[in-house]
């Protein structure tokens, strides 16, 4: 265009010089000459003018593409040898060319530099016949730009580039990656910052944890911080806080529980004993009632559950002081009659009862007045409720987080035989529940981390 330029604006010098010296042969050649370079200089113009237009119409096109045919994927494979990398969990990523298809097992791996050019190509082929059919009016300039994509791709600099531009990417921390293939320490920080493409960490903060007391100071500090659900994570694991979830006391809720345990009265260990062989194995259940009615009748918690635990093996514990949880107190019939009546719905009971199985036989006769599996009331949560309200079931245990493990929420909670503080699971409504002691200590081997802007990762 400016080489047009300046041969129109010669030619129209030349013109005014021969007409000036009446030179009329000259001054009609040049004349002719500068019409024709100025049609040229017009038609450039126009197809300028045309191509800008179309230019965001294929920007857009292959930005629509993009996620249809290339998506990072986890590759354990490239973290196989890596001892000199600093990052403590590091995570290796590879590009896939999908083809456009959604099915993963039709996709290509990229692991070479030929690949990776070859499926650049492919996309912007793919991109040219999208575009050739819904814009048919500019084939010429659509397959013009396309064929000059393609040239660039094939040329070493664009390697190069490109190489170069992911290296220089704040937020991948590998200064071998490669276009297609790259380690990004697998600490969760590293990880977020490459998913959300930051050139700056998120705003965290952090604390040693030794020990659960150690947690809910965390937790409180955390509820200050934010009013909103964030994104915490322990040394090994990443979950949803919820600082809703905290009581406005947790120190009032702890001292609940601790009385509610110390209180307690056990009379009913052999009863106790039949429910939690229904809970064992039906090969071990006749045999664990053998072995423990031989012994001399143990009486209260401690004894009864050092009982328990010396037929049944240490590794137990988690599982019997989940059950210690779920079934005290033990309701005789009469009073779990009396109980349903407060409640409307009259029931009849020829055995005793834990909290829990309270709760499920109440659910059923519910389910059967009306008729249909489905209600309008929170029925779980209206029981728990109103046997908590009456000292029948262990008090709301402390909690605050969605675990990332379905159905389960994580809490704080008093230990119903040493009266310490310890992290467990828990269901929504808390009236069941699993000790987390073994978890929980490999957890305190290091800081936890809260996420406290989620707006800064859009939760």
């Amino acid at each position: 265009m400016a080489a047009l330029q300046g041969e129109y604006e010669q030619l129209a010098h030349v013109a005014h010089m021969a007409q000036q010296n009446h030179r009329q042969g000259e001054y009609a050649h040049a004349m002719t000459r500068a019409s024709s370079i100025r049609a040229q200089i017009e038609e450039s113009a126009r197809e300028g003018e045309a191509l800008s237009r179309l230019f965001p119409i294929i920007m857009d096109k292959y930005n629509e593409l993009l996620p249809s045919c290339f998506q990072e994927i986890f590759d354990p494979s490239l973290v196989q040898n890596i001892a000199e990398m600093i990052d403590d969990s590091p995570a290796g990523f590879r590009l896939v060319y999908k083809h456009g298809r959604s099915h993963s097992s039709q996709w290509s791996f990229i692991r070479s530099a030929e690949e990776f050019i070859q499926s650049v190509r492919e996309f912007f082929e793919y991109g040219e016949r999208e575009l050739l059919a819904e814009h048919p009016i500019h084939r010429d300039a659509i397959e013009d730009v396309s064929t000059h994509l393609i040239q660039s791709l094939q040329t070493e600099e664009f390697l190069q580039q490109s190489i170069e531009r992911v290296r220089k990417n704040p937020s991948i921390h590998d200064p071998r990656a490669l276009p297609w293939e790259y380690i990004s320490g697998g600490s969760l920080p590293a990880l977020l910052m490459t998913y959300y493409q930051r050139h700056a960490p998120l705003s965290a903060i952090q604390k040693p944890i030794r020990n659960a007391q150690d947690l809910l100071h965390f937790l409180v500090e955390g509820a200050h911080a934010t009013a909103h659900p964030a994104l915490m994570f322990s040394p090994t694991h990443a979950f949803i806080f919820h600082p809703t979830l905290l009581p406005s006391n947790p120190a009032q809720q702890i001292g609940q529980m601790q009385a509610f345990w110390k209180h307690l009265k056990i009379d009913q260990e052999e009863r106790l004993t039949d429910k939690l062989s229904e809970r064992l194995p039906e090969q071990e259940a006749a045999l664990f009632l053998h072995l423990w009615r031989k012994k001399n009748m143990p009486r209260g918690l401690h004894l009864l559950r050092a009982s328990w635990l010396e037929i049944l093996g240490s590794d137990k514990e988690p599982f019997v002081d989940g059950f210690l949880f779920e079934a005290l107190p033990l309701l005789p019939p009469e009073a779990a009659e009396s109980l349903t009546q407060e409640l409307g719905l009259p029931l009849a009971f020829d055995s005793w009862l834990t909290p829990l199985e309270f709760r499920e036989q109440v659910k059923i006769g519910l389910i059967a007045r009306q008729g249909a599996p489905f209600s309008s009331i929170d029925i779980d949560a209206t029981i728990a409720d109103f046997l908590r309200s009456k000292g029948l079931a262990a008090p709301q245990p402390i909690l605050f987080a969605d675990t990332n493990w379905s159905s389960w929420l994580f809490g704080l909670n008093v230990s119903p035989t040493t009266g310490a503080l310890e992290l467990w699971r828990f269901p929504r409504t808390a009236m069941s529940g699993v000790p987390m002691n073994g978890w929980f200590r490999h957890q305190c081997q290091d800081s936890w981390t809260l996420f406290h802007r989620p707006q800064e990762y859009k939760l």
